[in-house]
């Protein structure tokens, strides 16, 4: 439908003949926002498990490196500081991936229930 305007210019009526969504929320929005960022909280916990050891260990080995380039007599010192921060990157990820397992292993018998 064109119709003029007040300067006496065609206007060209577009009308939109797609369908109105119509949103019926049988429970609470933030209810169902909530259970969509807590769906897979479990693997995503067990990949910062995996981002944290890997960081530590970069961490250990950046530190180890400063360490030897001041004197090459520490090379055994910074040996060690890789090792220490290993270890350290071992126990934070045993312990972080353990939470992600733990949530996973209760959500499923939570299913089976």
């Amino acid at each position: 439908m064109e119709r003029r305007n007040n300067n006496g210019e065609f206007m060209e009526d577009i009308s939109s003949n797609s369908k109105k969504i119509k949103f019926n929320f049988k429970t609470d929005p933030a209810e169902l926002y909530g259970k969509a960022i807590y769906r897979n909280l479990s693997g995503i916990i067990k990949v910062i498990a995996y981002i944290a050891a890997i960081f530590t260990i970069l961490v250990g080995f950046g530190i180890a490196v400063f360490i030897a380039k001041k004197q090459i007599l520490y090379i055994a010192l910074s040996f060690g500081v890789v090792l220490f921060f290993t270890v350290i990157a071992a126990v934070e990820f045993f312990l972080i991936y353990a939470l992600g397992h733990i949530i996973k292993q209760n959500n499923d018998i939570l299913e089976k229930l």
